[in-house]
């Protein structure tokens, strides 16, 4: 027969995990993660640090919290994840797979109403100056809220047919602009 925990053992099972998460603090926060936070900071980008969510399963390395336009009412959540080589599979190609518990991970994330954002050290390590990782981060901040609030909200003189795309037009004029995007009001 298969093992059946008790709802006692879950509970206590459970209140090791939130004990666990609770007590990764500031100072163990990964090079990667400061390097995030910082580049996040420039670019004005409002964000809470080590989340845990509601369920107490997941620690949330930055949250940003976003609104769109007037509709202040429905929130989406992009949950930033700065994910050190042990996420990930190198293959003899040289190419990176994200390991199966990070798979989940995000899964889980996104089944919480998560969007997923997943730094990847070997990506960040590549880009050397701040211009290269803010423009980076920028362009994936972009493709976030593009999937979010349609493209045509991000490109004035231009329609984007692929979300996956992002449309460089006008990106800095619209960058800041309230009245396209409000984000990061918690």
């Amino acid at each position: 027969d298969r093992f059946k925990p008790s709802v006692a053992l879950l509970d206590q099972a459970r209140e090791a995990w939130a004990k666990q998460l609770a007590s990764v603090s500031s100072s163990s926060r990964s090079s990667l993660e400061k390097e995030v936070a910082a580049c996040l900071d420039r670019l004005g980008v409002k964000y809470e640090l080590d989340v845990v969510t509601e369920d107490g399963m997941h620690r949330i390395d930055m949250l940003v919290r976003t609104t769109a336009g007037d509709n202040t009412q429905q929130q989406h959540m992009l949950a930033i994840a700065c994910d050190g080589p042990e996420h990930f599979m190198r293959s003899c190609y040289d190419t990176y797979h994200i390991d199966g518990s990070t798979f989940a991970r995000n899964h889980e994330l996104s089944d919480l109403g998560f969007d997923v954002l997943c730094i990847a050290v070997h990506k960040w390590r590549m880009l050397k100056t701040d211009d290269e990782r803010d423009n980076y981060m920028r362009r994936e901040l972009l493709k976030f809220w593009c999937r979010i609030f349609g493209c045509f909200l991000l490109c004035l003189s231009e329609i984007c047919d692929n979300t996956e795309e992002v449309c460089d037009t006008n990106t800095e004029e619209i960058w800041f602009d309230p009245r396209y995007l409000k984000y990061g009001y918690v």
